[in-house]
C-alpha cells in the first residue's frame, strides 16, 4: 500500500509497533500484522509478520496464519496447511482456533463437511467469549445446521453479536428487520443495523444502505448518499452495484451522464463474470459508448455473454444470424 494512502491514525498504529516488530517481538509482529491485514489489506506483508510471530509461539499469529492459508490472503490457498496449523494448536482450546475449525467443518474446507461438529465448535467458541462465533451459531439455529431450527434463538444470537460489533451480525440484524424474520418488521431498525455494517466496510451492507437512501426506507430519501454508498460497494467488487452504477452513468440517472464512467463500471462487472454486463460491454464496443469502436471486441463479448446466459445477447446473436441468412438468400 502506498504511504499516501495510509491515514494519520493508521500510521500512528504502525509506529506504535514497528520498532518492536523489527527487533523480533512476537506480540508486536502479530499486532502489526493485524493492521496490515485488517486496515490496509496488505495481506502479503501481514502474512510475513504472522509467520515470524507464529515461529516464536504466538497462538494468535498461528490462527491468523491458518486463516491466511484457508482464505488465500497473502499466500496461495492451501486448506491442508491451514488445517495442519489448526490441529497443532487446537489442544490449547483457544476460542479463535475453535472458530476457524468450525468454519472448516461448516464449509468442508480441508476436512469433510460436518455441520454438527461446526455447531459444537461455534458453541464452544461463543462460551469462551469469541463474539464472532455468535453470528455463526445464530446461522446454525436459523438454518437448522447441526441443531434444530430456532429462529428466535438465532435472532437473539445475531443481536448479541451485533451489539458487540460483529459486522456480519449487524448486517444480518438489518436483514431480520427488513423482512421481519424473528422480529417485527421495522425499517428504521433495518436502516440502523445496515448502516453500522456498511460503515465497517461490508460491501453487501453498503449496497443495502444505498437502497435505503434511494427508496427512503428507514431514512429520508437522499440520492447523493445513495450514489455514494453504491460507489463504495462497487469499488469493493460487488457486481450488482457495478452494474447499477454503470447504468446510472449511461442514462444520467442520479448522476451526470458520463459514458466513460458507464463503460468503466460495465467493464469491471463484466470482468467479474456478470453475463448482462458482458452484453452491455459488447454494446459499448459496438456503438463507441465511452470507448473506441471495436467490432472484434463486440463479437467476442457478445458470444461470451450469450454463453454465460445473457438472454439479450442470445436474442441479438439470433437476429444477426437471421440477417446473415437472409442476405445470403
Amino acid at each position: 500500500m502506498k504511504k499516501n494512502n495510509i491515514t494519520p491514525d493508521i500510521q500512528a498504529d504502525i509506529n506504535k509497533y514497528q520498532a518492536k516488530a523489527e527487533s523480533g517481538d512476537p506480540t508486536a509482529q502479530y499486532e502489526l500484522g493485524r493492521i496490515y491485514c485488517e486496515k490496509l489489506k496488505d495481506f502479503r506483508k501481514a502474512n510475513k509478520l504472522f509467520r515470524s510471530s507464529a515461529k516464536q509461539g504466538s497462538i494468535d499469529a498461528k490462527n491468523c496464519l491458518a486463516c491466511c492459508y484457508m482464505t488465500g490472503r497473502g499466500v496461495k490457498t492451501n486448506y491442508d496447511k491451514g488445517i495442519n496449523i489448526i490441529n497443532k494448536v487446537i489442544h490449547q482450546n483457544n476460542a479463535r482456533t475453535l472458530l476457524l475449525l468450525g468454519d472448516a467443518y461448516s464449509d468442508g474446507c480441508g476436512v469433510d463437511k460436518d455441520l454438527s461438529k461446526a455447531y459444537k465448535l461455534y458453541k464452544q467458541a461463543a462460551k469462551q467469549g469469541q463474539y464472532k462465533a455468535l453470528y455463526r451459531l445464530g446461522r446454525c439455529y436459523e438454518r437448522g445446521e447441526g441443531v434444530g431450527v430456532n429462529t428466535r434463538k438465532a435472532v437473539a444470537l445475531y443481536k448479541k453479536g451485533a451489539e458487540q460489533g460483529d459486522v456480519f451480525a449487524q448486517w444480518k440484524m438489518g436483514g431480520c428487520y427488513k423482512f421481519g424474520i424473528g422480529v417485527k418488521q421495522n425499517d428504521k431498525k433495518y436502516f440502523y443495523w445496515t448502516k453500522l455494517a456498511a460503515e465497517q466496510g461490508w460491501r453487501l451492507a453498503q449496497f443495502e444502505l444505498a437502497s435505503c437512501y434511494h427508496a427512503g426506507r428507514g431514512v429520508a430519501v437522499n440520492y447523493k448518499k445513495a450514489i455514494e454508498w453504491m460507489t463504495k460497494a462497487a469499488e469493493q467488487g460487488f457486481v450488482k452495484a457495478q452494474m447499477l452504477l454503470g447504468n446510472s452513468y449511461e442514462t444520467g440517472y442520479l448522476v451526470e451522464k458520463d459514458l466513460k464512467q458507464a463503460h468503466k463500471w460495465h467493464k469491471l462487472a463484466a470482468e467479474n463474470g456478470d453475463a448482462e454486463a458482458q452484453y452491455l460491454l459488447s454494446r459499448d464496443y459496438h456503438s463507441g459508448f465511452g470507448v473506441k469502436k471495436n467490432k472484434n471486441k463486440w463479437m467476442e463479448l457478445l458470444n461470451k455473454a450469450a454463453a454465460n446466459g445473457s438472454e439479450n445477447a442470445k436474442k441479438l446473436l439470433e437476429t444477426l444470424e437471421t440477417l446473415k441468412q437472409n442476405s445470403i438468400t
